[in-house]
């Protein structure tokens, strides 16, 4: 059932509330994978920029699954802590991606 009927579709004061608790932590992961994917310095130039580009993407759809999940009772929170997870997942799977490019190069250099 949803919360309150009356309330505005977008410009709902709790509503807005609920979402900015989520832009703040959701962004900062993002910059954080950004960032970790800039400082590995991926052989392609492409890297970075498609990071960016699936962060926003990832960021957008996790603000519209909340507020949407925001009006019905007990919904909300659960695909925050999923992005949670799968941050931390991507956060070491390009980090064992790029150990993995590296050794690619060093033994097309050897041989």
């Amino acid at each position: 059932m949803y919360k309150d009927e009356n309330e505005s579709l977008f410009f709902g004061e709790n509503n807005m509330r609920y979402l900015l608790q989520f832009i703040l932590p959701c962004s900062f992961a993002a910059l954080v994978i950004i960032c970790w994917t800039f400082l590995l310095r991926f052989p392609w130039d492409s890297a970075v920029i498609a990071m960016i580009y699936f962060q926003i993407g990832l960021v957008l759809l996790l603000l519209y699954i909340e507020y949407d999940a925001s009006k019905v009772d007990g919904a909300a929170g659960w695909t925050f802590l999923f992005f949670c997870f799968f941050e931390m997942i991507l956060f070491v799977a390009l980090g064992i991606i790029r150990v993995i490019v590296g050794g690619w190069q060093v033994l097309n250099l050897l041989f």
